[in-house]
């Protein structure tokens, strides 16, 4: 859906769509033991840039912009899940080595939505997310879901799965992964890395990625079939 909405400028959750209960996307996350890290100018300035380069790349999924919220959170409303794992990914790869606890919640905004801050609206979508952040600091899996008046049991699970699998992959797959996730083809690893076509497909079912892109697959289109009014539109089920 098109945003044309200026920056700064707010807008109702109902005016923001012609149905009368819009779903978006809640994103809340937290740095785990932050407490501990060192040099907080250091961090704090990455943590920064990190959610200035999460706005740019994303900015076509974005309702409302990655905001740094109480010194080590941070949050963002989205309206399509469609980059969820990319940018999943980004984070863990500009914030390592510190880890982060990820809720989403899927639901409506009770308040009026703002275009140049996730900072200051309220609704279930938060506080689902809200919630889910304190389960994933408790126990696993580090990154929850839950969807307003609908059961997300079955996409915790894949989530719990997947955060398994990648916790036994070798530096060696993760290498792979994250360059078959960027270059697309596994031709185009190969000559990256200069090794062999089979190399790289060899590591990447060792790795179960086949497994992993599908079950990331199947969790985004459960998310957005409730961010597009799909599953709304027909009744609760």
């Amino acid at each position: 859906m098109s945003r044309e909405i200026a920056v700064g400028q707010r807008t109702s959750a109902t005016q923001a769509s012609s149905t009368p209960e819009r779903f978006y996307l809640a994103l809340i996350g937290d740095i785990v033991h932050s407490r501990e890290i060192r040099n907080r100018d250091v961090f704090q300035k990455t943590f920064h840039e990190t959610m200035a380069l999460l706005n740019t790349q994303y900015a076509s999924a974005i309702t409302s912009p990655f905001t740094v919220t109480l010194g080590d959170e941070f949050q963002a409303l989205l309206h399509t899940a469609s980059p969820l794992f990319e940018i999943v990914d980004d984070l863990q790869r500009h914030l390592s080595p510190h880890q982060f606890v990820l809720g989403l919640g899927v639901g409506p905004v009770e308040t009026e939505i703002y275009t140049h801050t996730a900072v200051g609206m309220d609704g279930p979508c938060f506080r689902l997310a809200r919630e889910n952040v304190e389960k994933c600091k408790r126990k696993p899996p580090h990154l929850r879901v839950s969807v307003h008046q609908f059961n997300a049991d079955v996409v915790n699970a894949l989530f719990h799965f997947l955060e398994d699998t990648r916790a036994h992959h070798t530096p060696r797959q993760r290498e792979v992964i994250e360059r078959y996730r960027a270059l697309g083809t596994q031709e185009a690893v190969a000559r990256d890395m200069g090794i062999s076509q089979s190399a790289v497909s060899q590591t990447l079912q060792s790795a179960r990625y086949p497994l992993i892109e599908t079950s990331e697959h199947a969790i985004i289109a459960f998310l957005n079939q409730f961010l597009t009014g799909d599953v709304i539109t027909q009744g609760r089920v």
